[in-house]
C-alpha cells in the first residue's frame, strides 16, 4: 500500500483514496509477482476464465474499502483525530489536521468533548 500511495502522489500528486473509476484491467494483476493474495486472486480468476472462457473479454473491477478510526479521546477532553496524518496543514502558525479546519477558523481552537454533567450551564 506504501508503495502505491507514493507512486501515485508522485505520478499525480494526490494520494490514492477512491477510485474515480472501478474497472481495471489485467494490470491489476501486476503486483502479484510480490505478493501472495494477489497470485490467489489471479490463480482464482484464471480457473474462472478455463471454465467460462467467454470471461476472458469481460472487464475487471475492483471495489475500495476505507477504514477510518475514530478519534481517540484524551484525557484532557481534546480529541485526537488520528495518528500520523496525511492531510495535515498549517493555519494561524500552527500544524492542524484539515479535516478540524473549521473549528479553528470558526472558533478560534479545537472544540473539547465533556462529560454532560461537568458541561457549563446556558
Amino acid at each position: 500500500m506504501e508503495i502505491a500511495q507514493t507512486a501515485h502522489h508522485f505520478l499525480r500528486g494526490t494520494y490514492l483514496a477512491y477510485l474515480s473509476c472501478a474497472k481495471v484491467g489485467l494490470k491489476v494483476f501486476l503486483p502479484a509477482v510480490c505478493d501472495e493474495t494477489l497470485r490467489q486472486a489471479w490463480r482464482n480468476w484464471l480457473k474462472d476464465v478455463i471454465r467460462h472462457p467467454g470471461r476472458l473479454f469481460e472487464s475487471l473491477y475492483i471495489q475500495s474499502i476505507g477504514i477510518i478510526q475514530a478519534p481517540d479521546l484524551l484525557p484532557d477532553g481534546r480529541a485526537d483525530m488520528c495518528d500520523s496524518c496525511p492531510d495535515m496543514t498549517v493555519y494561524d502558525g500552527k500544524l492542524v489536521n484539515s479535516c478540524r479546519m473549521d473549528e479553528y477558523r470558526l472558533f478560534g481552537g479545537l472544540l473539547s468533548v465533556v462529560e454532560r454533567s461537568r458541561a457549563p450551564k446556558t
